[in-house]
């Protein structure tokens, strides 16, 4: 009876402990593990089947979109099967990247050297006050330079905008249908409901709604829905929302100030805004920064960085 009992054990143990993907269908619980995105056939526990394309594959939905207008976030559990095209699709696909592989040197060979480019003013791009974040807040003033004429070398003049940016950090955790944030270097956790509406996150602040679109690629293996970047543009401000697996996330809040012209002179920088009167900017470049003296106050400044 005793080794009877163990080989039950071995049996049902295995069995009692599986995660949720062993529990799905086989297509299903591949798509969590390899999340793929595009035209895609849905068969659904009431027998029906949906025609459309997967925008987002999360540990407990898929967002798919089965018309212009139509688009709804499909429970895994409501799923029995999911299949895509036939493999002669990925095919030509697979066909046409091959010949682009081989025929891309032919063409920068004919293109010759006379189509590089010269090398731009070292001052151009966007950049963004060196301060060290000691608290889970930080202001950071960021002004970025742009070409008056692109692939112009020397860069005489040009565009130039300002920007206030305020980053905040901290950890996060979802429990009921709300966002729990807490910022660093507080005791007290900001409570906001949530919901996901297609590839949108709904966001309700005390302040106002925020309504954020997903931004960036598919992670490798399904997420839980919050995981992302999730950007808000509104009237020449946005927000970006970044929340990551380990449960740290970090909001930044860009507001455009100023936009304008730059003139280099033997001063300096002549700054023009609208409305003000032109400003005059000492700007020295050292160690790959840039130290901006704007009124006698000198700023350092760094290459804005690229996961912002």
């Amino acid at each position: 009876m005793k080794l009877l009992c163990a080989l039950l054990a071995l049996v049902l143990i295995p069995s009692l402990i599986a995660g949720p993907d062993n529990q799905l269908p086989e297509s299903v619980s591949k798509l969590l593990h390899k999340p793929q995105l595009g035209p895609a056939s849905l068969a659904l526990s009431d027998g029906t089947r949906s025609e459309g394309a997967t925008l987002r594959v999360t540990d407990e939905f898929v967002t798919f979109r089965r018309t212009p207008q139509v688009c709804e976030n499909v429970e895994l559990s409501r799923i029995t099967g999911i299949t895509r095209p036939s493999e002669d699709g990925v095919r030509d696909v697979t066909h046409t990247i091959l010949w682009w592989i081989v025929l891309s040197p032919l063409w920068l060979l004919y293109s010759g050297p006379e189509n590089t480019h010269p090398p731009l003013d070292p001052i151009l791009g966007s950049w963004e006050s060196v301060k060290a974040q000691t608290t889970g807040r930080t202001d950071i003033d960021r002004i970025a330079f742009r070409p008056a004429i692109p692939d112009a070398t020397p860069q005489d003049s040009g565009y130039v905008t300002r920007m206030n940016v305020v980053i905040q950090k901290g950890t996060y955790r979802v429990d009921g249908g709300a966002l729990h944030l807490t910022q660093l270097g507080r005791g007290l956790d900001d409570v906001i409901p949530l919901r996901y509406k297609c590839d949108t996150l709904v966001a309700a602040t005390s302040n106002r709604v925020f309504r954020l679109k997903l931004t960036g690629d598919q992670p490798r293996r399904a997420s839980p829905p919050i995981v992302g970047v999730w950007i808000e543009s509104l009237q020449g401000a946005w927000t970006t929302w970044q929340f990551k697996s380990d449960g740290a996330y970090q909001i930044n809040s860009t507001e455009l100030s100023k936009g304008g012209a730059f003139a280099k002179t033997k001063k300096g920088i002549k700054i023009t805004f609208p409305g003000a009167p032109s400003e005059q900017w000492d700007v020295r470049r050292k160690s790959g920064h840039l130290f901006i003296s704007i009124g006698g106050n000198v700023t350092e400044y760094q290459k804005r960085p690229a996961t912002r």
